[in-house]
């Protein structure tokens, strides 16, 4: 953790994001017990990945609850999980 805002506030804070080519990606979640991966071969179309990844936590809240976000999380939570940039 370098202490940067996470480019996509969508995602678990724990999650692990690898993005490939022509679309392709995989998420994990380890605290959500989830993992994504979108098989793709996006030739010029465009795929909007903030918008995949809030669907995909409006999903996930609606069937197992709140996911902890980075936009939903505040400083002393990540403090106390020695995950802010100043542990």
């Amino acid at each position: 953790m370098r202490g940067l805002p996470s480019e996509y506030a969508d995602l678990p804070t724990d999650a692990l994001l690898m993005i490939g080519h022509q679309g392709q990606l995989v998420v994990a979640s380890p605290s959500q017990k989830l993992v994504i991966v979108r098989l793709a071969m996006d030739k010029g179309s465009s795929f909007d990945r903030k918008q995949f990844f809030g669907k995909v936590a409006r999903l996930v809240e609606a069937k197992s609850g709140p996911l902890l976000t980075a936009q939903k999380e505040n400083p002393a939570q990540l403090f106390q999980r020695g995950l802010c940039g100043l542990c």
